[in-house]
C-alpha cells in the first residue's frame, strides 16, 4: 500500500498503513455505535474536513488510500492517519463502508450551564428541542440552527445524542461549529428562562387555533420551543410559551418533520427581525 506524501513531497510519519483490520488502533470504529462518552466517530470525507477545521481535538483519522491522497494534507502532524484497504473498511465497521474517510475527535465541554447561557445577551435566537429521539432529526435540526444563524440550541437529554454518528452525518459536520447544550430538564429550564424576563418563548404548535405564523412578528430575544417527532411538545411547555405558532398548512397534513419546520420558522422568524 502506497504512503501518500506530504505538499512538501516527504511522506509524513504519522501516516500509518495498516492490513489488519483488528489492529488494536481501530477499536473505537469498529460497529455503528460510540467509542465511549468522551469520543465520538465522524464519518465521510466532507464530515471529517469539517472537525479538522473545527476547535475539536482529533484523537486520529482512518481512511482508505485515495482518499489518503486527499486528506492527508488538512490533517496535522499530531494525529496519526490509519490507512486501510477497502474489504478491511467494510470489516471494521461492520458494514459496506462507502464514504472512505472517518475520524474519531474529543466531545467538546459543556458551553455552561444552560440557564445561564440562555439569559445572555448575546443569545438573540435560541432554539429548545423537547425529547428528539431520532438522532438523524436531531443532527439536521443542528444543521438548519446553523444555517439560519441560531446562537444557541438546547437538547434534551432524554433524547437523541447530537454526538452519535448518524446525528453527526445528518448535521454535515454542522455540531461540531453550532453551539449545543444539554439539559436535563426541558421544563425547569423554560421556566426560569420566564422567570428571568427578557426573552419571549415561542412554542411551534400545528395547533389550528395557533397564531399563524405569517401574522407573527418576531422579538429582539427569541426562545423557540419544539417537539419531538409522535407528541410534539408537552402542555407544560405549550402553557409557557408567550405564543403558540403554526405553520400554515393543508389542513389535512396534520404536521411535518420536525427539522423541516424548524427550518421554515426561522427562516421566516429571520426575515421579520
Amino acid at each position: 500500500m502506497s504512503i501518500p506524501a506530504s505538499s512538501g513531497g516527504d511522506s509524513q510519519t504519522n501516516v500509518i498503513a495498516l492490513d489488519d483490520p483488528n489492529d488494536a488502533r481501530l477499536v473505537p470504529y469498529r460497529g455503528r455505535g460510540l467509542p465511549d462518552r468522551t469520543r465520538f466517530v465522524a464519518e465521510s470525507e466532507h464530515v471529517v474536513r469539517r472537525l479538522l477545521e473545527s476547535h475539536l481535538r482529533v484523537e486520529s483519522v482512518l481512511c482508505t488510500p485515495s482518499y489518503a491522497a486527499r486528506v492527508v494534507p488538512r490533517i496535522p502532524d499530531d494525529v496519526p492517519v490509519f490507512v486501510l484497504g477497502e474489504p478491511e473498511m467494510r470489516t471494521v465497521f461492520g458494514f459496506p463502508f462507502h464514504r472512505g474517510c472517518a475520524a474519531v475527535g474529543f466531545r467538546p465541554a459543556p458551553a455552561g450551564p444552560p440557564v445561564e447561557l440562555v439569559h445572555s445577551e448575546t443569545c438573540r435566537t435560541i432554539v429548545v428541542a423537547q425529547g428528539l429521539s431520532d438522532p438523524a432529526n436531531v443532527g439536521a435540526l443542528v444543521r438548519n440552527c446553523r444555517a439560519f444563524m441560531v446562537d444557541l440550541v438546547v437538547l434534551d437529554e432524554h433524547g437523541g445524542d447530537p454526538f452519535e454518528r448518524k446525528a453527526i452525518r445528518a448535521s454535515m459536520g454542522n455540531v461540531f461549529s453550532q453551539r449545543v447544550a444539554v439539559t436535563d430538564d426541558v421544563e425547569l429550564l423554560v421556566r426560569r428562562a420566564r422567570a428571568g424576563g427578557g426573552v419571549s418563548i415561542v412554542a411551534a404548535t400545528p395547533d389550528p387555533n395557533a397564531t399563524p405564523l405569517n401574522a407573527f412578528v418576531r422579538p429582539a430575544r427569541l426562545m423557540l420551543l419544539v417537539g419531538n417527532e409522535g407528541h410534539g411538545l408537552s402542555s407544560t411547555l405549550l402553557e409557557s410559551a408567550d405564543v403558540r405558532l403554526r405553520i400554515p398548512m393543508d389542513p389535512s397534513a396534520d404536521s411535518i418533520n420536525v427539522a423541516a419546520a424548524t427550518a421554515i420558522l426561522l427562516y421566516a422568524l429571520g426575515r421579520t427581525r
